[in-house]
């Protein structure tokens, strides 16, 4: 067994070292203190000891490793959130085909009780075009009819869930274009014509470091002019 295969799915493997504190770990990597606890119960977190760091941030909210037996309706109903809203804070993820072993964003009750998107309050962001879910229609139909990659969608309305669509759902469809890029990302530009990388960060107070992060489907010569990219 490998490094990696002894931490969860959406986990990588880490080996702290002296000086290291949970709090410069998690800082170092992105994530909160809390969140790097979550997925490392029982350790210590002492030099030379081999802990597991989550791939990606849970704001306000905490990780849970799925366990045999755990649907996204169990999960919920366990943190006493709506389905939707734990839909919404994982919209990666596949709600009827999760894995023993893969990490989860549950948001706090609260927060959930809280989230509306942005299609259920009948707006959508700047360049996005509102639709409705017509009697019959499947997710793949809705993924047809507006022309969208899958996880642009997903990412795009995190509470419509695939095979639960119900006839007057609304939802927003991303400008064409568009491509996956990190879910807690929310904040996206077009590329300038004659705008390079560096340009194109300075522009949206950025690194190129983030921005090359935030489109892991983008190669750095993909930035070009008419590209829709995530910023932040």
């Amino acid at each position: 067994m490998n490094r990696e295969e002894r931490c969860p799915a959406g986990a990588g493997a880490y080996t702290m070292r002296e000086g290291d504190t949970p709090a410069a770990v998690a800082a170092r990597y992105g994530v909160s203190e809390a969140n790097l606890r979550d997925i490392n119960p029982g350790k210590s977190f002492a030099a030379g000891e081999e802990i597991c760091v989550p791939a990606f941030r849970c704001p306000e909210g905490r990780l849970y490793i799925v366990r045999r037996g755990d649907t996204f309706t169990s999960i919920a109903a366990a943190y006493g959130i709506p389905v939707a809203a734990l839909a919404r804070a994982n919209p990666f993820v596949e709600p009827d085909a999760i894995a023993v072993g893969q990490v989860l964003c549950v948001p706090a009750p609260q927060e959930a009780e809280g989230e509306v998107s942005a299609a259920q309050a009948d707006e959508c962001p700047e360049g996005y075009e509102r639709g409705e879910v017509q009697e019959g229609e499947s997710y793949a139909d809705l993924l047809v009819r507006t022309d969208t990659p899958y996880l642009a969608f997903r990412l795009a309305n995190p509470g419509l869930l695939p095979g639960r669509l119900r006839a007057g759902q609304t939802f927003c469809a991303p400008p064409a274009g568009m491509l996956p890029g990190s879910p807690l990302c929310a904040r996206w530009t077009t590329v300038r014509e004659g705008e390079d990388l560096a340009a194109l960060a300075a522009r949206s107070g950025v690194s190129v470091g983030a921005l090359l992060r935030r489109n892991p489907a983008l190669a750095p010569s993909e930035f070009t002019a008419g590209r829709i990219v995530f910023t932040g």
